[in-house]
């Protein structure tokens, strides 16, 4: 049997012992120490006037009469330094952090308070700024039952809360609430500056939300979509030939105008009651389930007698203005000639 507790290391009471007192006291003394444990602070030398019971935490490189007893408790005891070794799960709270730490089996770190810590880090280091952090290939947030939901929260309308996206630490994309309420997209102008590139939001109270491409200006709060950028074109592509590439026009839910790409690559139009193109704001073109109406008068492409395109270029049915006999008039192609309209003769 050991003379030893095999956790405390507190000396037995032996049989025929003289002077017991002493013993018992030295195990008081190692439990007064250790048993809600206040440790004073975290030093490599010791301090020049210590008060009895204070407990240190030796750090490393430890100097003077503490040499040698890194991570060790150093407790001052009438009159002399008396050291604990610590084992693996040992706990107590850091005075001058006002923190929690516990000894891992080699080094004294910081340990969670209870139900709140100020702090945490997940085998990574955190601090002040960065009061979680996580070193991991991937992070899980499941339900417990039904829902889940995560939460950024700010202050106010003008700070943010967001998400940003790093490479090497270097920011490429963020994405969140950026200096006020609308949600905003920034991504990498190339130079390290991240440049708004979409933003959804509500124009005003009460109203449709509005995505912007380009912007955080509208030009008007009643479109839906604005795309604002130096040669700013929409792309429909249809790749493939049993592919669809078309813009749909709805008016109560029910389909009414279709401008889609058919299956010769052609630009078909499909419309009910009609389709209508406006420019200036005034109807110019409509298009209707039997008719194609135009609203102003149509001009013909304008030939000289010498520079016309070949009838059979053009192709059967093409139309041109040019002039015969020296005065202009309207031509058409019959696939190999043109042809007056007004008698069909050659022109």
């Amino acid at each position: 049997m050991s003379d030893f507790t095999p956790n405390l290391n507190l000396p037995y009471l032996l049989p025929n012992q003289a002077q017991k007192h002493v013993t018992h006291a030295e195990s008081l003394n190692v439990l007064d120490a250790l048993v809600q444990l206040m440790i004073a602070s975290e030093l490599a030398t010791p301090p020049d006037d210590p008060t009895d019971g204070d407990i240190h935490i030796v750090s490393g490189a430890a100097t003077g009469d503490w040499t040698g007893q890194d991570n060790n408790l150093a407790v001052w005891r009438d009159g002399l330094w008396v050291f604990l070794p610590p084992k693996q799960g040992w706990s107590g709270w850091l005075e001058t952090r006002s923190a929690n730490v516990r000894f891992d089996g080699s080094n004294w770190v910081d340990a969670p308070a209870g139900r709140r810590t100020d702090w945490l880090g997940i085998n990574a280091d955190a601090d002040t700024t960065n009061r979680l952090s996580v070193n991991s290939g991937a992070s899980l947030f499941n339900h417990d039952g039904t829902d889940h939901r995560l939460t950024l929260n700010k202050a106010t309308s003008v700070d943010t809360a967001s998400l940003v996206l790093q490479t090497g630490f270097a920011s490429f994309a963020e994405i969140g609430l950026i200096g006020d309420d609308a949600l905003t997209l920034k991504l990498d102008d190339g130079a390290g500056t991240l440049t708004e590139a979409l933003r959804v939001h509500i124009p005003s109270p009460g109203t449709q939300p509005q995505l912007l491409i380009g912007t955080d200006t509208p030009i008007d709060d009643n479109c839906g979509i604005e795309v604002h950028r130096a040669g700013a074109t929409a792309v429909f592509n249809r790749s493939a030939a049993s592919g669809g590439a078309m813009m749909s026009f709805y008016h109560l839910g029910n389909l009414r105008g279709e401008i889609s790409v058919g299956a010769s690559g052609s630009i078909v139009f499909d419309g009910e009651p009609s389709i209508t193109f406006r420019t200036g704001g005034q109807k110019r073109l409509e298009a209707t389930a039997d008719a194609l109406i135009m609203h102003v008068a149509p001009r013909l492409p304008s030939y000289g007698a010498g520079s016309r395109p070949a009838a059979a270029t053009v192709g059967a049915g093409a139309l041109i203005l040019s002039p015969v006999s020296g005065t202009f008039e309207p031509l058409f192609s019959d696939g190999t000639n043109w042809r007056r309209v007004s008698d069909l003769t050659l022109a």
